[in-house]
This record gives structure tokens, sequence and C-alpha cells, in this order.
């Protein structure tokens, strides 16, 4: 997939109609799933600046990607079916999987933090046996139930003043 943060392949000063880097997220999560890359372009200057906002719009993106580097590379699509939520998947790299989290919420105070969060469990079935299971972005692991091949996982929302938009599950296998 070839994607721009706005409508323009190149230099465009007054294009400011442009994607959220939350859905440039998106997208590169919606390429990974069925094993595609995504090339995504922004415009230089002339003199080979950037425009801020599109430096910035990279920033934030790379600051994802920067978590979630693994992803982006050797994990090859399944044909596991999560269930839970219609966008997640499991992505396969040997014995380690990456369980593709989409639609959390962001846990916090309930004062301030919606506290209707959508359905957090997600089943899926594997041959192999869970040995450990780790947010790549570092937060408390989930907690999962394996008995035989079924696996339940519950996805943690991402604590609060963290949302990385999507959230990646590694699960180490024997």
């Amino acid at each position: 997939m070839s994607e721009t943060f706005g409508d323009h392949w190149g230099y465009a000063a007054e294009d400011i109609d442009y994607k959220s880097p939350a859905d440039v997220i998106r997208e590169i999560v919606a390429c990974r799933r069925h094993g595609s890359n995504m090339l995504l372009n922004v415009g230089p200057r002339g003199d080979g600046s950037l425009w801020a906002l599109d430096a910035a719009y990279l920033g934030a993106v790379g600051q994802w990607t920067a978590v979630h580097d693994v992803l982006l590379h050797e994990p090859r699509p399944t044909a596991i079916e999560v269930t839970g939520d219609k966008d997640d998947y499991l992505l396969r790299d040997g014995d380690t999987y990456y369980l593709v989290c989409t639609h959390l919420p962001m846990s916090g105070d309930p004062n301030v933090t919606p506290t209707d969060h959508p359905e957090l469990r997600r089943d899926f079935r594997l041959g192999e046996q869970v040995e450990s299971v780790a947010w790549l972005d570092g937060g408390d692991p989930p907690e999962f139930v394996q008995q035989g091949d079924q696996v339940t996982m519950w996805c943690t929302p991402f604590p609060y003043g963290r949302h990385l938009v999507v959230r990646v599950a590694e699960l180490k296998t024997r």
C-alpha cells in the first residue's frame, strides 16, 4: 500500500487535509495483517526540508514503530481466528505469536475516563503451549488462560496517559 499524510505526493504548501497519525498507524497494522508493507510518502520542499506538520506526524508514527519494531519485519499472517474484536489478528514468527489488539480503551479515573469499555476478552486456538505473554509497549502482562489448544486472553486497556492506538502482545510458545 502507498499512502501520504495529505492529498499530494509532493510538497503542497496549502494541503492541510491530513490523516491523523493514528489513522496512518491503523493502516500500517492493516497492511501487516495481510503480510504487506506500506510506503508512506511526504513531500519535501525544494531544499529537502520537511514541512513542520510532516515532521511532527512522522515523529508520532515513529514513536509507535519504535515500540512495535519487531512486528514490522519478520512475523507473518496466520489463519488463526481471533474472537472478541473483528479487527484483531495473530502474526507468527517461529515460536512467537503477536496478538494485535485494536480498539482498546485507556484506563484511568472513572470521573474523567469512560468506563464503558468494549469487550476485552480475546479467544483463539494455538497448537502450542503458551509460556509467556507480554505487551510490546512494556505494560503489565495481560492475563491469559490456556486449556488444551484454546487460549483466552484479556487485553488490558492502555495505562492512563498512554494510548498508542494499537496494542500488541507477544506470546512465547514451546
